[in-house]
């Protein structure tokens, strides 16, 4: 997913639906008729809607958590990019 699909993603304006294929959140999707917008809105799950009391702050906690995640794996490759143990060496002293 690329940087801006992921920032949407953690907004919940667009849910990943499988490989490569992204859905729009109704309160941003186009409608054939604003009856059926009306509808997919009122379907919807209260904590995905954007007016919802917390929406900035998991907003934020998600951003926060992707770079928590992403340092992580950075200090894990850096790991196995040291050199091994030379264990002959270290048995001659």
């Amino acid at each position: 997913m690329t940087r801006a699909l992921q920032h949407l993603g953690f907004a919940r304006m667009v849910w990943k639906e499988g490989n490569g294929a992204y859905r729009l959140s109704p309160l941003i999707a186009g409608f054939r008729t604003p009856a059926e917008q009306l509808q997919a809105i009122g379907a919807m799950d209260d904590d995905d809607r954007f007016d919802h009391p917390d929406f900035q702050e998991r907003y934020e906690q998600q951003i926060e958590a992707y770079e928590e995640e992403k340092q992580a794996k950075a200090a894990e490759r850096q790991k196995r990019l040291e050199p091994p143990i030379d264990l002959a060496t270290r048995r001659r002293t």
